[in-house]
């Protein structure tokens, strides 16, 4: 029981630790975001919402949860990462077994991260396409898919063509987000993303290329990479940096005000 009860603790503290290092970044964006759209229905209408800004407050919330979501599982990617660069022999949690022979093992924790990275992102970007669609048509989508988005907002255009809030974010996500899905030559962030939580769920699991280089002690690590990119790299640069990039630069065009950067503050956009 005592060694089941520290094997449990091991895990748990390891997650949580993973946590606190989230709390310490990803909420900020979080209670940003959040905050602008109050600040925004507060300039035009006043602290009393209606049942409409509700909803759209309530449908950011649940994008920015799964925000946090993606961050929180990259943060435990990118714990594995490090802890591998630094890794040797001798150290207990290896059981002192030699580092090179566990690179299936290695291999098996890293795919398995990533698999909850990808599912975690996507479902930030399918939140988030549902909580556009709602602010700029009023159109309410249970299950987001790219080509509701794509025809509803294009019917919202043409209905108001001088709707410039819903042409720019139209532009935004077909130039810079889902280039590929909506006609482009360009492969974006969220055409990547796609196809590869697709692939992960639907087809069969991707065979990484494994490129192998010593850590900081010396010992051989078969990194797993995608297009050259560890599986660290591709989510810190790929998902979580582009969908940052995404709110950031949507910002002002959906709340009217620019970003701030620095720590969140309540009130910070009054």
């Amino acid at each position: 029981m005592g060694n089941i009860l520290e094997d449990n603790y091991s895990v748990f503290l390891g997650l949580y630790t993973a946590l606190a290092r989230t709390r310490s970044s990803g909420q900020n964006t979080y209670y940003k975001i959040l905050e602008a759209q109050r600040q925004y229905f507060i300039n035009i209408s006043g602290v009393e919402f209606s049942e409409e800004q509700e909803k759209t407050i309530t449908l950011l919330d649940d994008a920015m949860h799964k925000f946090y979501l993606g961050a929180y599982a990259l943060e435990q990617l990118w714990g594995v990462h490090h802890y591998l660069e630094i890794a040797d022999h001798g150290m207990p949690e290896f059981y002192n077994a030699n580092l090179t022979n566990q690179q299936n093992e290695i291999v098996f924790l890293l795919s398995a991260l990533l698999d909850q990275v990808l599912y975690s992102w996507r479902s930030f970007l399918d939140y988030y396409l549902k909580y556009l669609l709602f602010v700029v048509t009023g159109e309410y989508i249970v299950t987001m898919s790219t080509k509701d988005f794509r025809k509803r907002i294009g019917n919202h255009i043409d209905k108001y063509p001088n709707d410039q809030r819903a042409i720019l974010i139209t532009k935004y996500v077909k130039s810079k987000v889902l280039c590929k899905t909506f006609g482009g030559e360009d492969i974006c962030w969220g055409d990547l993303l796609r196809s590869l939580r697709d692939k992960t769920t639907h087809q069969k699991l991707i065979k990484p290329t494994l490129i192998q280089r010593k850590n900081q002690q010396g010992y051989a690590v078969s990194w797993p990479t995608i297009g050259g990119q560890n599986y660290s790299e591709l989510a810190q640069w790929e998902f979580e940096n582009k969908a940052f990039e995404m709110l950031k630069e949507l910002f002002p065009i959906l709340y009217g005000f620019n970003w701030i950067a620095g720590p969140y503050k309540a009130g910070m956009f009054e």
